[in-house]
């Protein structure tokens, strides 16, 4: 007997078709917000949504898995692209531990100027660990509404 015809496959299909289904399923579990239906249309094509979104990345982190998706084949426009990613680093980023980042982790990751990226290094090195958002506002010549903008994804052990 054939497994593809006759009873086996009668059997079968209704958990087939459950299966293939269950991968649009969780879409709807994505919180609400801008992008989250250019990523429910563009990242699904290849992935289920529980893998895009199952490891919190930084922001550098989520654009280079888009940038690296884009060269995979991935086609999605300049503005649904800036959707996705502006939708995964507001809904699934990780935070950085500033005191172990570099000047220029610093600059991409939390928008400071060069300039500022080596005031902080430069300060946490003579001074040592930052140890809140407070402190890294006391070092000169950093504008303290990068570090008010950045701080819920700021970690300082």
């Amino acid at each position: 007997m054939n497994l593809l015809t006759g009873p086996f496959l009668r059997r079968a299909a209704p958990a087939f078709l459950a299966a293939l289904c269950a991968g649009a399923l969780p879409a709807q579990n994505l919180p609400d917000g801008p992008g989250k239906a250019e990523l429910s249309q563009a990242c699904t094509k290849c992935h289920d949504v529980n893998q895009v979104v199952a490891r919190k990345r930084t922001a550098s982190d989520w654009s280079m898995t888009l940038d690296k998706m884009v060269t995979q084949g991935a086609t999605p426009t300049d503005a649904q692209y800036d959707a996705i990613l502006n939708y995964l680093i507001q809904n699934y980023r990780k935070p950085m531990n500033v005191n172990l980042a570099s000047a220029a982790g610093l600059r991409d990751e939390y928008g400071f100027t060069d300039a500022e990226g080596a005031a902080l290094v430069a300060y946490r090195g003579k001074n040592g660990a930052f140890r809140s958002a407070e402190d890294m506002k006391k070092v000169p010549g950093v504008d303290p509404t990068k570090v008010d903008a950045g701080k819920d994804w700021m970690a300082f052990q």
